[in-house]
């Protein structure tokens, strides 16, 4: 008899215009997405791997590592492979970073930012397939699962022929969730292999903890369409009319996917306000201007300089006077930076323990973000390795200013104006982002999972009671 039910359920709905349409639509969203995700990627990996060269040649041109220094390399942000699968915020985040010794390392100037058109539209990525067509598609599936056969009048047929109401429910469970899982798994595998045909490389860039992921992403969708599927057969079993069920469910909907989010916002820059970033920097400016002057002070005095020609050490000195000012500077720049970047992950942290408290929708989208490596979490981590790279750069080139033969202080000086190309080495201006580890990663999506099966299993469990103390009449 249950498996009757079953096929019954998926047949019925299977073969429906809604469903047709869905599947439809779900599979050209999904190519297009994947496709258009691996040409970003593709264009982002080629900004970067061109900058490796780029960086060597501007340096070696400089006349003198003081120059080099100041100059310094141009970073462009490699993303991780899975923003085919989920962008989340990456495009609004800052992707490119000037490293030398004179200003803080920060990523700016957002993929957003130089093409605007992007933030007005949106990208068209898994997530939000997931998060607006299918979860859309499950209310359509589920809004009459029980009230429409109550006005049919075939849910009373079936119970007088003294079907169990659990096995009727399990059975549309186990038929309904089967529909969602082809509505949403067939078009990935389609969407997987059109990728694989116009973008092969981009796959051969998946490692097996890239696979991994991609696992355990799917696993997350999948629970995300359980908790509206459950919230669809719980509302459909509370009301008396289909027409009901519907307005309720697309109340619910609206409220997960876009009122809660955007609410959380609100609340935690009203709970959390910090100083804006010009007012601090402007404090940063003023702090640098002084400090700097007092360290030329210390070497104004020109017999100084004097006996350290006279020494052989005239190199080491005008070093030292670089990198004072270079290390007192980058001093106060993280000073400020730190207090505003703690103030903004404060509200940050506030927002979104209030929006995955509320709302599957804003849970599923962190935890995908934090597997796919699109969100704030790998952001951070890239700017701390990018600016303690800023420190290995700058020893780089103070080793190299002290090393200049001083032994002749007209020939030291010559130097600094000759055009001799600089002997650059490649390995010690590269630089290489290590990804955290997997385990890592999931430890960090493990309350968004959590509340995400938590919250399924409670709408499954309300669904039982409220059908088995339904009115059929």
């Amino acid at each position: 008899m249950l498996r009757d039910i079953i096929r019954k359920e998926i047949m019925d709905n299977v073969g429906t215009l809604k469903f047709v349409v869905t599947f439809v639509v779900v599979i050209l969203l999904v190519i297009s997405g994947l496709i258009i995700g691996s040409k970003n990627y593709t264009e982002k990996v080629g900004d970067a791997q061109q900058r490796l060269g780029t960086n060597r040649e501007v340096l070696a041109a400089q006349n003198n590592w003081i120059n080099a220094g100041y100059v310094g390399l141009f970073e462009a942000k490699v993303p991780y492979v899975l923003t085919i699968v989920d962008s989340g915020i990456d495009d609004s985040l800052g992707r490119q970073a000037e490293i030398n010794l004179d200003i803080d390392t920060d990523l700016d100037e957002s993929r957003n930012l130089v093409s605007p058109i992007l933030a007005v539209f949106g990208n068209v990525d898994i997530t939000f397939v997931v998060k607006i067509v299918l979860s859309l598609f499950v209310i359509m599936l589920t809004y009459d699962a029980i009230s429409g056969e109550k006005e049919l009048g075939t849910l009373k047929l079936a119970l007088a022929n003294e079907v169990p109401r659990y096995k009727i429910l399990l059975g549309k469970i186990l038929g309904g969730y089967s529909v969602i899982l082809i509505a949403f798994i067939l078009p990935m595998i389609i969407g997987l292999a059109f990728m694989m045909a116009f973008y092969p490389d981009v796959l051969g860039a998946f490692t097996a903890d890239t696979w991994l992921r991609l696992l355990v992403i799917v696993g997350i969708y999948v629970v995300y369409l359980g908790v509206f599927f459950a919230a669809g057969l719980f509302v459909s079993s509370l009301c008396q009319r289909s027409a009901t069920s519907f307005i309720v469910l697309l109340m619910i909907w609206v409220l997960f996917v876009t009122i809660i989010p955007k609410l959380s916002l609100v609340a935690a820059e009203r709970l959390r306000p910090y100083e804006s970033y010009t007012s601090l920097q402007t404090k940063a400016m003023k702090e640098i201007a002084q400090g700097r002057s007092e360290i030329l002070k210390e070497f104004s005095d020109q017999s100084r300089f004097a006996q350290a020609a006279q020494k052989g050490e005239l190199a080491e000195m005008i070093a030292s006077i670089f990198e004072k000012q270079s290390e007192f500077q980058q001093e106060v720049l993280d000073k400020y930076d730190r207090q505003y970047e703690q103030q903004q992950a404060a509200q940050i942290t506030l927002a979104e323990s209030i929006a995955r408290s509320l709302s599957p929708t804003s849970a599923m989208s962190f935890a995908v973000q934090n597997l796919a490596g699109s969100g704030w979490a790998r952001q951070t981590e890239y700017l701390d390795q990018l600016r303690s790279f800023q420190q290995e750069f700058r020893n780089y080139v103070f080793e190299e200013m002290k090393n200049l033969d001083d032994s002749d202080p007209q020939k030291f000086f010559e130097s600094f104006m000759g055009d001799k190309e600089l002997e650059v080495q490649q390995s010690r201006i590269n630089f290489q982002f290590r990804e955290e580890d997997f385990a890592v990663t999931v430890s960090r999506t493990i309350w968004d999972i959590g509340l995400l099966i938590v919250l399924a299993m409670v709408f499954f469990a309300a669904s039982f009671v409220a059908f088995i103390r339904y009115d059929v009449r």
